[in-house]
């Protein structure tokens, strides 16, 4: 089984990550992840997308109603949106492309 790890790199500036075969310990060069903060969320240009996730765990989840059901729809479109520009900065290149594959393989 091919286990993968993504790990951060401690250090200054933007933050920075690898992926890690565990078996063998080989890694990816280190990528920048744009952090959640500061990640614009569309109809909301007064907050981020930190700001819009804790709204969203803490106030929207306890009355999923309309009107605030398009703004809950808006946040978690940006989180998606999110999670693919980090996905991308971490899998885009020839070597994290290939740990994936064969990790999706043996599973």
């Amino acid at each position: 089984m091919s286990t993968l790890r993504i790990q951060h790199i401690p250090g200054e500036g933007e933050p920075r990550f690898q992926v890690l075969r565990v078996s063998d310990t080989k890694h990816t060069p280190p990528a920048a992840i744009r952090p959640p903060v500061g990640f614009p969320v569309k109809g909301r240009p007064d907050s981020d997308l930190v700001r819009e996730l804790q709204w969203y765990l803490e106030e929207f989840l306890g009355y999923p109603f309309p009107p605030q059901t398009e703004r809950a729809d808006r946040v978690l479109s940006a989180l998606k949106a999110w999670g693919r520009q980090a996905f991308d900065a971490l899998f885009d290149n020839r070597q994290a492309g290939k740990f994936l594959d064969e990790a999706a393989e043996l599973q």
